[in-house]
């Protein structure tokens, strides 16, 4: 999918956000829930679910739809968070960076108490 730049062409924009989900005590947290919701520079939210798999692993793929433009860098700003499963609610915000050939890759620890 594509995003409009600031110039007013068109450009597809790619990210990958990868990590973890786990215990305070280190236990990993099996088939949590993911939410992942970023803006851009029009502040118009877009998400993404997914789940972690048995040893709390999680990796999700944007393709940024195109009525959304990324901030200067080009990055957009993401909270990604365990909302899901019953599990306490956890959330990390994170400056994900795009790119229009490759997939930049952003880790992201979330640590349930």
């Amino acid at each position: 999918m594509s995003a409009t730049d600031s110039s007013g062409g068109s450009q597809d924009y790619f990210a990958r956000i990868r990590g973890t989900v786990t215990r305070a005590d280190g236990a990993s947290t099996a088939r949590a829930g993911i939410g992942v919701s970023c803006t851009g520079s029009d502040d118009q939210p877009f998400g993404v679910t997914a789940d972690a798999d048995a040893n709390g692993r999680f990796e999700v793929d944007l393709n940024i739809p195109p009525v959304f433009r990324p901030l200067e860098g080009p990055v957009f700003a993401c909270r990604v968070l365990t909302p899901y499963n019953g599990l306490p609610l956890v959330e990390k915000t994170v400056v994900i960076p795009v790119g229009t050939g490759t997939r930049p890759v952003t880790e992201v620890a979330l640590v349930i108490p």
